[in-house]
C-alpha cells in the first residue's frame, strides 16, 4: 500500500511525495512458526518532509487527511515467502487517507538511525544458465549470498515469471530448497510489455541458485544477483600461501556478509533468521576483525538492553519474539558483546550505555543460585551441536551443561568486574570480583578432583578450563595433555560445537600444543574446517556435516 501526496515546491512545479508500506518484521511472517502480527496487525505511516527555501523560510509537508492513500503493483511481500509485483495491474484502487482508521502513534518513540544501513554491496552476474536433470531452468551465481535477484527483461503483456531460491543441489545435481523448510523464497512478476528491470521491495533471500519460470531462452546476461547487508566498513583481511584456508577465509567473511542484515542473524534464507545470541556471541570477536562493528553492536546492544530485566534475564534472540530466556553462551552476549567491542576500538561508550544491562544479567544468575553459589537451573544449549554426546539429546554435546553454565558465569562475572573498572567504578568492580573468587572456588570443588580430572572430561571441556582460567593452576598442564589426548583418541579429530569450538586451537596454541593445533586446523575430512572447502562451500556451514546445511557464521573463528 502506499500512501501519496501531490505537493508544489518552490518554482510551482507540481510534485508527487510517496511513501510505499510492507510487512516487514512489524507485521510480517517471523519465526520457526511462521506467525504474523509480532509486534501489530496495522501499518501505517507517520511522515514529514522539511524543505527550505533559498530565502531562508521553511515548510513541513506532514502526513495527514489531505493525503490519499492506493494500493500499487506489490501484491504480497513477506521477508520469508517473498514477493508478487504486477507491473500489468489495470485495478489501483485509491482513496483518501481520511476514509483509513486513524493509528495512535508517539512520535518521541522515534530514534535516529544508529548503524549503518542495509545496503546493496555488491552486484554479482550468473556464472551461468542451465537445466537440471528434473528440468529446472537453473541460474547459478556462484556464490552462496543474502541479497536478490534483479532482471532485465522485455517481455509480454501479461507474462508472469516467477523466481525461486535455494543455497545448494542435492546429489544429482537437483534443484534444491528443502534446506529453506517452509519458507516459500519465491517472487513473481508479471510484466507489461515494456523494457523493465526488476526485483523486490520487501524481501531478502539466502541463495545461490535460482530456479527461473515463465522466460523463453534464458541468458546469463539477464540476471544480477545483488549482495545485501549492513554496509561496515571492511577493516581486516587475511590471506597465506594455502588456497584452501585463503578459501576459508573467503567463506567466514561471505557468511558475515550474508548474516549481518541489520540484525546479527543465524541464517538469511530458511524460516528462522532471527537474532540468535549465541550465534552472534562466538562470532563477535572474528566479526570485529573483518568489519567495523562499532556501531551495528552498540544499536543491537540497545535492543538487547530493552529487552531484559532483572527479573527475567536476558533473552536466547534478539529482536524477542520466542519469549525464550536466560541460557548460558546465548544471553551472555549482553556481556561479551559489549566488551569485545570496548575491546577492539578502545571507545567506553557501548559500556556506559550497556552497564545495566550487563550487570543485571549476572545479577539475575546471582539470584538463582544454589546453596553452593553454582547456576544449576534453566533450559541450557550446552556445547551445541557438538560431535561427542552418544545418549540424549546429541545437539547439546557430552559437556555437562551446567558445567558450560556456570564457566560462562564465572567469565561475565570477571567481564563485569573489569568493565566497572574502565567506568570508574570501583565499589562494583570490588563486588563482582569477590563474587567471581567465590563462584570459581565453588566450580572448582564441583568440577575438578583433588588429582586434577575434570568431571565433564571433554575437549570443550578442557578448552574452556584453560581460556577462562578455571582449573587450578597446578592442574592446568595436566588438562593440556588431556586435551591433547582427547583429540589423538578422536583420530586427531574435534568433536565440539558452539561453546568449544571458538577457544580450542586458541588454548592448544597459547599452551605450547601448537603442532596439534595446526593439525586439527588443516584437517580436510570430516569433522574439520576444511572439508566444507573441499565439498565446495563459499559460506560456512551450522554443522559440521552438510546433512543440515545453513549460511551459519558461528563454526568457527579466525
Amino acid at each position: 500500500m502506499s500512501y501519496r501526496r501531490k505537493i508544489v515546491i518552490g518554482t510551482g512545479q507540481e510534485n508527487v511525495l510517496e511513501l510505499t508500506v510492507g510487512n516487514g518484521w512489524y507485521k510480517g511472517i517471523l519465526s520457526f512458526d511462521c506467525k504474523p502480527d509480532r509486534y501489530g496487525d496495522r501499518t501505517a505511516v507517520w511522515a514529514e518532509l522539511h524543505v527550505r527555501y533559498k530565502d531562508g523560510t521553511e515548510e513541513v509537508i506532514a502526513t495527514d487527511e489531505s493525503w490519499s492513500v492506493r494500493t500499487g503493483q506489490i501484491r504480497y511481500s513477506e521477508i520469508y515467502m517473498g514477493e508478487t509485483i504486477d507491473t500489468n495491474a489495470p485495478d489501483i484502487r485509491e482513496g483518501k487517507v481520511s476514509a483509513v482508521p486513524e493509528a495512535v502513534f508517539r512520535p518521541t518513540a522515534l530514534t535516529p538511525q544508529l548503524n549503518e544501513p542495509v545496503r546493496v554491496d555488491e552486484r554479482l552476474k550468473a556464472k551461468r544458465v542451465f537445466t537440471d536433470p528434473k528440468g529446472n531452468i537453473l541460474v547459478d551465481f556462484g556464490q552462496n549470498l543474502t541479497g536478490l535477484v534483479e532482471i532485465r527483461i522485455r517481455g509480454e503483456k501479461g507474462q508472469k515469471i516467477t523466481v525461486r531460491h535455494a543455497e545448494t543441489l542435492d546429489q544429482d545435481g537437483v534443484f534444491y530448497p528443502d534446506t529453506l523448510r517452509t519458507a516459500k523464497s519465491e517472487d513473481t512478476y508479471i510484466l507489461n510489455g515494456e523494457e523493465q528491470v526488476l526485483m523486490p521491495h520487501f524481501t531478502f533471500h539466502g541463495f545461490r541458485y535460482a530456479a527461473v519460470e515463465g522466460i523463453e531462452n534464458p541468458r546469463p546476461e539477464m540476471f544480477t544477483a545483488c549482495v545485501m547487508h549492513s554496509d561496515m566498513r571492511k577493516t581486516g583481511e587475511f590471506r597465506c600461501s594455502n588456497e584452501k584456508v585463503n578459501q576459508l577465509q573467503s567463506n567466514i567473511s561471505w557468511s558475515l556478509r550474508d548474516n549481518f542484515f541489520d540484525i546479527p542473524s543465524d541464517c538469511p534464507q530458511r524460516d528462522e533468521r532471527l537474532g540468535w545470541m549465541g550465534d552472534a556471541q562466538v562470532f563477535s570477536w572474528t566479526a570485529a576483525f573483518n568489519r567495523e562493528t562499532a556501531l551495528f553492536f552498540t544499536k543491537w546492544m540497545r535492543d538487547i538492553s530493552a529487552a531484559s530485566s532483572l527479573e527475567r534475564g536476558v533473552p536466547h534472540i534478539v529482536p524477542d519474539i520466542q519469549g525464550t530466556y536466560s541460557s548460558a553462551a546465548w544471553s551472555d552476549a549482553a556481556v561479551i558483546i559489549p566488551w569485545v567491542v570496548y575491546q577492539t576500538y578502545g571507545d567506553t561508550r557501548i559500556l556506559e550505555q550497556s552497564w545495566k544491562c550487563m550487570h543485571e544479567w549476572v545479577d539475575y544468575i546471582h539470584n538463582h543460585v544454589n546453596e553452593n553459589g553454582l547456576w544449576m537451573t534453566n533450559y541450557q544449549y550446552g556445547d551445541w551441536l557438538a560431535l561427542d554426546r552418544e545418549m540424549g539429546d546429541k545437539s547439546v554435546g557430552a559437556t555437562d551443561v551446567y558445567f558450560v553454565a556456570n564457566a560462562y558465569y564465572i567469565y561475565v562475572t570477571e567481564l563485569v568486574a573489569k568493565t566497572a573498572h574502565v567506568l570508574g567504578k570501583y565499589g562494583e568492580a570490588a563486588y563482582y570480583e569477590v563474587l567471581r573468587e567465590k563462584t570459581l572456588d565453588s566450580f572448582r570443588k564441583e568440577y575438578y578432583t583433588a588429582r586434577g580430572r575434570i568431571v565433564s572430561e571433554t575437549q570443550t571441556a578442557c578448552a574452556l578450563s584453560l581460556y577462562f582460567n578455571l582449573a587450578y593452576e597446578r592442574d592446568r598442564e595436566n588438562i593440556v595433555q588431556m586435551l591433547v589426548s582427547n583429540i589423538e583418541d578422536h583420530q586427531n579429530h574435534l568433536t565440539t560445537g558452539f561453546v568449544g569450538t571458538p577457544y580450542l586451537c586458541h588454548v592448544l596454541s597459547e599452551k605450547k600444543a601448537h603442532n596439534t593445533a595446526g593439525l586439527l586446523f588443516m584437517r580436510e575430512d570430516l569433522p574439520s574446517w576444511l572439508y566444507a572447502v573441499n565439498k565446495g562451500a563459499t559460506t560456512l556451514w551450522e554443522r559440521w556435516d552438510r546433512e543440515h546445511m545453513c549460511m551459519n557464521m558461528t563454526q568457527t573463528q579466525v
